[in-house]
């Protein structure tokens, strides 16, 4: 479903203000000190409310309306649907620690995600709250986007990431020689970052595998082997295939789940129409001098064009209605939960 930016800020722009919160109890204490000058917690409070605060407040607003929205609509979140999106991101990393560092390079917490991914739900389900599924509509859906349904071959490997041929050469030996020994040999010799998981890649569609090379190599590969030194990109590999998937043609019965949310979500009002929806009917009032210009943009648009009753004078012409300012673009903390959910794009229907 397409990403508007508007929506993007909303789902976890709490995290910032929680922070403000805790800045501002302590505005003596330094935070760094350039020279001798020190900075103060007062000083980075401000400046963080001066380029933030608009579009804290405004995402606020459009997460206030959307969980007014939900609940008021008789739709429910269940803890059993909330675990199954966290399981689901928690599935591109090979194991808990990955999935840990994972978060980390992200700079966010699994608890700040599972926020976002409530609100992702809460959202999806008003989007797509009035579609109407027939068997006839999931039949040709299917048929129109098979390709999304299939799965590719793959396979699972592990590698051994090298930057001098020499060395290649001498690793390669010892696994001639010790070949269950490949995983220790990752953890103390790759440079790639599967290392810490002993170079294993998991499982991976083979038309997705690089450099070329160790591509090339994989499909050609018996179950179990271990081939190179491998030259690609300037470095060098040694590649073990731990395991092959072939192919499969998906059937719509075997499917069904999958294509009925898919469809669904190709017919779902987009987020930004949703938004518009919501904002359409809502009562807001902005209070804080500050951000009085956030009223234009939450303030509802008329439902139709005024009509004049019998001897009721028409009223003057109306200026232009300007454009209303949106909050700003989303957030850092908002584009970092999501890129640690992203679905695979090969794995989705385009949705319009």
């Amino acid at each position: 479903m397409r990403k508007s930016t508007v929506l993007i800020a909303v789902c976890l722009s709490v995290i910032v203000v929680v922070l403000f919160a805790v800045l501002g109890g302590c505005g003596s204490q330094p935070m760094a000190v350039v020279n001798g000058i020190k900075v103060t917690r007062a000083e980075f409070n401000k400046r963080l409310e001066q380029t933030q605060g608009r579009q804290v407040l405004g995402d606020l607003i459009l997460r206030a309306l959307v969980e007014d929205a939900f609940a008021k609509s008789g739709l429910t979140l269940t803890d059993e649907e909330l675990e199954g999106e966290v399981e689901q991101a928690k599935s591109s990393a090979p194991d808990e620690a990955a999935w840990q560092q994972l978060l980390a390079a992200q700079g966010i917490d699994e608890l700040e995600l599972r926020d976002y991914f409530a609100f992702r739900i809460k959202v999806r389900k008003l989007a797509t709250k009035d579609v109407k599924v027939t068997e006839q509509a999931l039949e040709k859906f299917f048929e129109e986007n098979r390709q999304f349904f299939d799965e590719p071959a793959t396979v699972e490997f592990s590698e051994i990431v090298l930057s001098q041929e020499a060395e290649a050469e001498k690793l390669a030996q010892q696994l001639k020689d010790s070949p269950e020994t490949f995983g220790d040999l990752a953890r103390q010799h790759s440079l790639s970052p599967t290392r810490d998981r002993g170079g294993r890649r998991g499982k991976v569609p083979v038309e997705r595998i690089i450099p070329v090379a160790v591509r090339t190599a994989i499909e050609k590969m018996a179950v179990g082997k271990i081939t190179g030194p491998l030259s690609a990109e300037g470095n060098w590999y040694l590649v073990k295939l731990d395991a092959r998937h072939e192919a499969k043609h998906a059937t719509l019965e075997e499917v069904k789940g999958d294509v009925e949310e898919q469809y669904t979500l190709r017919q779902a009002k987009s987020e930004q129409e949703l938004m518009n929806e919501l904002r359409k009917n809502a009562q807001v009032t902005v209070i804080d001098p500050e951000y009085q210009m956030l009223n234009d943009y939450f303030r509802p648009e008329p439902t139709s064009l005024p009509t004049f009753g019998a001897g009721e004078e028409p009223r003057p012409e109306q200026e232009p209605a300007r454009e209303k300012p949106k909050p700003d673009e989303a957030s850092e903390k908002d584009k970092q939960a999501e890129k640690a959910h992203q679905e695979p794009a090969d794995k989705q229907p385009e949705t319009q």
